[in-house]
């Protein structure tokens, strides 16, 4: 018995491409933000590959990664892998809906000024912000910024990190879980 708990980690840009952050963004709230979520939808409720999965961009000064993470029993470990980057390279080829993008859109705004709401948030988001892009614009035009996204450029940022030729020799896995279970490390 028991789950695999797995992630798959793709290189992404980082401040370094400050073009790239808010596509990014959007990016990684659409395809693993809560039950709307593109793979939730997919890999969870059509497909039942794991029992959950989410995605996350911890933004760094330089180059960062974007995080693919799920738990699954480990006989679905393959399938869940691979059905995942039929889905990534889905998302590379063409942009997500304006329905996706809203969605995306209304989730990270929410977050964003809720992170602001307490003098401690407040404080966090600025030092944070302060400290890997060397100024506050980014958080002062963050909700106008967000909104000026198009499509196309979330389309962009997503074959950066998972166009086939690219999430095949880049991507980073690593599983744990019971014994048996087929996690491995892969350059």
């Amino acid at each position: 018995g028991g789950e695999v708990y797995v992630a798959f980690a793709f290189p992404a840009a980082g401040w370094n491409r400050p073009e790239r952050v808010l596509p990014l963004d959007l990016l990684q709230c659409l395809i693993g933000q809560g039950r709307g979520a593109a793979l939730y939808q997919s890999l969870k409720e059509q497909q039942g590959l794991c029992s959950s999965i989410g995605a996350g961009y911890p933004t760094h000064e330089a180059e960062s990664l974007l995080v693919v993470t799920a738990t699954c029993r480990p006989d679905q470990l393959s399938a869940l892998r691979e059905a995942l980057l039929r889905e990534l390279a889905r998302l590379a080829d063409s942009p997500p809906t304006a329905e996706e993008i809203e969605r995306a859109r209304r989730l990270l705004a929410s977050a964003h000024r809720f992170s602001l709401e307490t003098t401690g948030g407040l404080s966090s988001q600025i030092g944070y912000t302060f400290t890997v892009s060397g100024n506050l614009q980014y958080l002062e035009r963050y909700l106008e910024d967000l909104e000026a996204v198009m499509a196309e450029q979330v389309r962009a940022a997503a074959a950066e990190c998972f166009a086939p030729e690219i999430a095949c020799s880049r991507m980073v896995e690593v599983a744990v879980g019971p014994d048996g279970a087929e996690g491995e490390n892969r350059p």
